[in-house]
């Protein structure tokens, strides 16, 4: 019963993973799920190739549009292939059955994660991170040209963490266009190749990291010093929390 965002004008390009980042409570997941069609919108809209996606059927955006919210709970115990299949239903007829192309892109998908010896097992005897690459399996099953991912990388060791990203900068290679909620700023400036930051329900900037991850930015929203450095022509950064007075 209460506006969450405000005044957010935005679009996402082909080829580019662009990351949300924001405190805790800014309206991230808010946003992702506006996107996706699942929470509704008391003004405005959301367009899809030039296409309103209020017009689209619930399986028409299903094909067009993987999403991954931030749980990674499954309620049933399923084994993981079938957990990834559901990332199919969008292409499966009504009554019918999968088919050898939705069998192929579930073991594509597991092999993206690198989750292939997972295989078998029931998706709730995992771990938090295994859970999390199969969940990013179902996503990737999709096929769709479009990918939100609210925190992706929760859950994960290093290893999975960055392999996962490197994932989704292959995704966006092949055209796809990818959304990312990061809490990870020094990732986002690593893997992201442009940044939105939201505040308040507000989006407060948008553009590339060295645009966005500025000092006086991060000092308001994120009350941290931001600490930046030359090498090789890149520039990286540090972070570091803010010392208040008394």
């Amino acid at each position: 019963g209460r506006s969450v965002l405000r005044d957010v004008t935005l679009s996402f390009e082909e080829g580019a993973v662009t990351g949300i980042l924001g405190p805790n409570g800014a309206g991230k997941s808010t946003l992702l799920r506006a996107l996706t069609g699942l929470v509704p919108l008391a003004a405005g809209r959301v367009k899809i190739d030039r296409r309103d996606l209020s017009a689209l059927s619930r399986r028409e955006v299903a094909r067009r549009v993987g999403y991954l919210p931030q749980s990674t709970e499954v309620p049933f115990s399923l084994p993981i292939e079938d957990v990834v299949m559901m990332g199919r239903y969008a292409h499966v007829k009504r009554f019918g059955s999968e088919g050898p192309e939705d069998r192929r892109a579930v073991d594509a998908a597991l092999s993206a994660v690198d989750a292939d010896s997972l295989k078998g097992r029931p998706v709730n005897e995992l771990s938090g991170g295994e859970r999390q690459r199969v969940l990013l399996a179902r996503t990737l099953a999709t096929e769709a040209s479009v990918l939100l991912l609210d925190e992706p990388t929760a859950n994960l060791d290093i290893r999975h963490c960055l392999d996962l990203l490197d994932i989704l900068r292959g995704q966006a290679a092949d055209g796809r266009t990818i959304a990312v909620a990061i809490h990870d700023l020094n990732l986002a400036q690593q893997f992201c190749d442009r940044l939105l930051l939201v505040h308040d329900g507000r989006l407060v900037a948008e553009g590339t990291t060295n645009e966005v991850l500025l000092p006086g930015l991060m000092r308001k929203v994120f009350e941290v010093e931001t600490h930046y450095w030359v090498h090789n022509g890149e520039r990286h950064y540090g972070f570091s929390r803010r010392i208040r007075n008394g």
